[in-house]
């Protein structure tokens, strides 16, 4: 539509001409056109599954030495309704081979101390990320990858760091978020 838009601004484009940009836009995998009354795969429409969220608020002054769950509460999008924003959880629409990643904007930070990033489903980690951190800025630690779930299986990002003074935060800035998508049946 944004096409159609940007194409015809200015001068209200008459009927056959929006029938033919959108005959040019619904391509298939082939980059063939889709005519208008053609039929679609509406399951492939219905896997399209993906999210990204992030914090409403930097989550402050976490303790050291102690997991914390990572209170992802907005969701920039989400197709599947699979993110729970109530929850700060991916709860897994569909079973299936998933993309999963988080990123964590570490601000402040202690020189010389550790920051881990984990992604989990349940009590089982599933990808892990450990950074040290060598300035009193900021560290970002980031994690992903594949993981195959079950339709249900909840998925949350736990953070952790050794600052021993409890004074670092994770800051709600668009570095900080958590995404998947989901890849396809297994």
């Amino acid at each position: 539509m944004a096409k159609l838009l940007q194409q015809f601004s200015g001068e209200f484009p008459q009927a056959h001409d929006v029938q033919n940009q959108i005959d040019e836009i619904l391509t298939n995998t082939n980059g063939e056109n889709i005519p208008i009354g053609a039929e679609v795969d509406i399951q492939a429409i219905k896997q399209t599954i993906g999210f990204r969220a992030q914090l409403s608020a930097n989550q402050e002054n976490l303790s050291s030495d102690n997991w914390h769950t990572v209170l992802f509460d907005t969701d920039v999008f989400d197709y599947g309704s699979g993110f729970d924003t109530a929850n700060n959880k991916f709860v897994a629409p569909a079973a299936g081979m998933y993309f999963l990643g988080a990123h964590l904007y570490w601000n402040p930070a202690v020189a010389d101390k550790r920051y881990l990033c984990g992604i989990y489903n349940g009590g089982t980690r599933l990808y892990m990320s450990s950074d040290h951190n060598t300035s009193t800025n900021y560290i970002i630690s980031n994690t992903g990858g594949i993981a195959v779930l079950s339709e249900g299986d909840e998925i949350t990002v736990q953070a952790y760091h050794n600052d021993g003074v409890g004074t670092s935060d994770i800051f709600s800035d668009a570095e900080t978020n958590f995404f998947g998508y989901y890849i396809g049946s297994v």
